[in-house]
């Protein structure tokens, strides 16, 4: 019997013996148990969506690669929800190497969040010995990334006034679309636009940052810019701003210049100092007082100074 042989060649012989005197003949007998076998166009499956999107179809074929004339029926089945599995033929039966079956894979990605997601198809047969075949699959679902030029922003300004407007760059540093919100948690500052999108890294938006801050008293302020997109894989990033109010105060070295001439001379030119004693940027202007003081003059008459000492020059004509 040769129901429960297993697929491959068997060898054997008959032996004929005459009884009369002995002899004998031989008879050799080869028996070639036939079996299907399962083949398949691809040992693995990779795909890529964009987050939030159904991934493309794809396909692969499956036919019988065994012994002609045998008939390869075969079950398939794939072990993650993602996948829809379609056959050509739905009885899953092929003949030989011109009866291939085209097994399409439909998905549903639309649900997944980023990540590398893997899965596999199994495909069975119960003649077939080298059943089950099994196809890995993986699916890379892709999610933007916010790319931001700053991360830090250092703003002052003196007392009663604005600090000066600053700009940061945000693009995607991912894949598919980054769509993204700004929102300040202060309201002295401003950012425009306040929404955009990016395709990538040479699609980059620049954000103007303005400064309402001449009501605010001399100190530091800390706050943050936040950029959001729900879809983004590093989602949400932020900006600390941190603002000093700054307030100079001016400084001299000398309350009295005395200068002694004989009649019909010039004294030797004089000098003080003048400097910022705190924080910020001083501009000082000198004049004299009254200001139609003819022998007396002053170089320089203005300037700035963020702590450096400025000397100034007085002549006597």
């Amino acid at each position: 019997m040769t129901s429960g042989l297993a697929y491959g060649q068997y060898d054997g012989q008959i032996t004929v013996t005459n009884i009369n005197d002995g002899t004998t003949k031989k008879i050799s007998v080869k028996l070639n148990v036939r079996a299907p076998m399962i083949a398949t166009s691809q040992n693995t499956i990779q795909q890529k969506c964009d987050i939030g999107t159904d991934a493309g179809t794809q396909s692969f074929m499956v036919w019988n690669s065994g012994d002609v004339g045998t008939i390869l029926e075969y079950t398939l089945a794939c072990d993650v929800s993602w996948v829809k599995l379609t056959d050509s033929n739905p009885q899953h039966r092929s003949q030989g190497d011109n009866d291939r079956n085209t097994i399409t894979l439909t998905y549903s990605t639309s649900a997944l969040t980023a990540g590398i997601y893997t899965g596999k198809i199994t495909i069975t047969s119960t003649k077939a010995p080298n059943s089950p075949v099994e196809i890995p699959i993986t699916l890379e679902v892709q999610a933007p990334a916010i790319g931001l030029s700053k991360t830090v922003l250092l703003p002052t300004c003196l007392e009663g006034y604005n600090a000066t407007p600053t700009t940061f760059d945000i693009w995607n540093a991912g894949y598919a679309t980054l769509n993204y919100t700004i929102t300040s948690n202060a309201s002295w500052v401003i950012c425009a636009p306040t929404s955009g999108d990016s395709k990538g890294v040479n699609d980059k938006d620049a954000i103007n940052v303005t400064y309402n801050t001449k009501d605010l008293k001399v100190g530091t302020y800390e706050t943050t810019i936040t950029v959001a997109d729900p879809k983004a894989s590093n989602n949400p990033q932020t900006i600390n701003v941190s603002l000093v109010v700054q307030e100079p105060q001016l400084e001299i070295d000398k309350e009295a210049i005395d200068a002694v001439c004989d009649v019909g001379g010039n004294p030797a030119p004089q000098a003080f100092l003048v400097w910022n004693a705190k924080t910020g940027n001083l501009i000082w202007t000198v004049a004299e007082d009254p200001s139609d003081v003819a022998w007396l003059s002053l170089n320089p008459t203005t300037g700035s100074s963020t702590g450096e000492k400025d000397q100034i020059t007085c002549s006597f004509n």
